[in-house]
């Protein structure tokens, strides 16, 4: 990904790391094969300078990240209430986050790392938990987006608790809260719901685009609980994976703007990725890629797979 100083930042997860070093609860720092590296918290931000001379192949800086597992990330424009971006003498004009799930001792919880290149701690690791008097043990933390003056956590029913089945069958509601950083944590506030998953296997990543927030869909059947299918029957049959955009207003509260759903069997890819400003969807069929505006209706003159509706 590119944040807006032209760096560029990834993540890896699993037994591959961007750089060498070692990832403990104690911070420590690693400089190897011209990277720099700093790990913290079950993580590690690593920082690959341009080489000296060598400006005109490599003119910005390169930036990873590692974690245990699965990783979301973004960036944010510096000043900004942020971490690491009012350091005293900090120049730096962006900063990047990561969230991520971590098994510490006995429990699993959501963190998410902020990395400021030239702040002191470079590194930060905040535990995700809601603010003092909100109500949301029986959901868990799906995933988190921030940017400079916006922030927000997705929540669903925890599939492990029976209150969350009618019937035996599992409660798909989403829930969205506004969060901040205090005191060490990433608090969210009381999670209001936005949106229903069309099935258990429907994974769901928050992605932060321009004024809209975005639900962008993936497929995992691995995820679907055993006692499921029988409930899921047409939703497996007709599968299907979406974009769901939603204006947010200054209250905090989403409003559908629209949503593009294409049928899985029709695309190549898990997933439809979205353009930063939110305008267009890329799309790779079964026979092309294309782009269409998000702002597409289905006429009858679109693919019979692909469909709109806020409703959706």
């Amino acid at each position: 990904m590119t944040a807006s100083d032209g760096s560029v930042y990834g993540v890896a997860e699993g037994g591959w790391r961007v750089a060498g070093g070692s990832s403990s609860e104690n911070r420590k720092i690693v400089e190897r094969d011209g990277a720099h590296s700093v790990a913290a918290g079950g993580a590690e931000f690593t920082t690959i300078s341009p080489p000296v001379g060598s400006a005109a192949r490599n003119p910005f800086p390169i930036y990873g990240l590692w974690t245990p597992e699965k990783s979301w990330m973004g960036s944010y424009d510096c000043p900004a209430s942020r971490p690491g971006c009012d350091a005293p003498g900090n120049r730096v004009k962006v900063g990047y986050w990561f969230s991520t799930k971590l098994n510490i001792g006995r429990s699993r919880s959501h963190f998410v790392f902020t990395a400021t290149p030239g702040a002191n701690p470079v590194l930060q690791r905040w535990p995700v938990v809601a603010m003092a008097g909100v109500e949301s043990k029986g959901q868990i933390i799906v995933g988190v987006a921030l940017d400079a003056t916006r922030c927000f956590v997705l929540l669903q029913p925890n599939p492990g608790l029976a209150e969350n089945r009618v019937g035996g069958r599992l409660r798909l509601d989403l829930y969205l809260a506004s969060c901040a950083f205090s005191q060490g944590r990433l608090e969210f506030d009381q999670p209001r719901r936005i949106a229903r998953r069309q099935a258990s296997f429907t994974q769901k990543e928050i992605q932060l685009h321009g004024e809209f927030v975005a639900l962008v869909e993936s497929i995992d059947f691995g995820e679907q609980p055993e006692d499921q299918p029988p409930f899921e029957k047409d939703a497996m049959a007709n599968a299907k994976i979406c974009v769901r955009l939603f204006r947010m207003s200054s209250n905090g509260s989403a409003t559908p703007e629209n949503s593009i759903c294409a049928n899985s069997d029709a695309i190549k890819s898990n997933r439809l990725t979205l353009s930063p400003n939110a305008k267009y969807l890329l799309i790779e069929s079964n026979t092309s890629p294309f782009l269409i505006p998000t702002s597409y209706r289905q006429d009858g003159r679109g693919p019979a797979w692909l469909t709109n509706g806020t409703d959706q």
